[in-house]
């Protein structure tokens, strides 16, 4: 009889080690980013090493033995750089709103598991540039892809995206139209973090 008992305890035991796994929750992610913007016509300008902060949820609705399906949402993105050229100066501060998609989580133990995910990423970033003894102020604002992959052993996560797309440009120091109204954007970002 004991026996038995025991054999139930170490299977429900194991079965909530593997929801563990699989379970909504919060994250924390601390990254950090190598941004291209094509600023005025340059081609892709280096915007410097870009530490990123974010936090997010994630959501899982179908449970299988080893793959789970859900969705990704991350509530804020906060990232800032600065770029120091011979000719250029640009400090940018860059911030996402409520990034979202659909995420595959794939169990590989009781303690270990892959995501997989592809975000679209409404984004705002204001650029302040300073060349030629001028200074510049820009908003490049739209919606970014993201697709990602990351790594889970328990709490601690580890992983890499990128984020490309095309955004618009408004310039907030004139009152006339900005020379170019759309930018190419193009970021690599690993982030490491933990889920709860």
């Amino acid at each position: 009889m004991s026996s038995i008992a025991g054999d139930q305890l170490i299977g429900l035991t194991s079965r909530v080690k593997g929801k563990d796994m699989f379970s909504d929750g919060v994250y924390l992610h601390f990254g950090i980013g190598m941004p291209r913007l094509d600023y005025l016509g340059r081609g892709k300008i280096y915007q410097g090493l870009q530490p990123s902060f974010e936090f997010g949820s994630q959501f899982l609705f179908s449970k299988k033995n080893k793959v789970a399906i859900g969705a990704n949402f991350s509530w804020v993105t906060i990232a800032t750089s600065i770029c120091d050229g011979e000719d250029i100066f640009g400090w940018d501060v860059n911030f996402g709103l409520i990034r979202f998609g659909p995420m595959l989580s794939v169990k590989l133990d009781e303690n270990t598991a892959f995501d997989l995910f592809f975000n679209l990423s409404p984004t705002a970033k204001f650029n302040f540039f300073n060349y030629d003894d001028q200074g510049y102020v820009y908003l490049y604002y739209g919606a970014l892809w993201v697709p990602g992959i990351k790594f889970r052993y328990n709490k601690f996560v580890a992983g890499v995206e990128v984020n490309f797309g095309t955004l618009f440009i408004d310039d907030l120091d004139r009152d006339e139209d900005p020379v170019h109204d759309r930018a190419s954007y193009f970021n690599p970002r690993a982030f490491v973090g933990l889920k709860f």
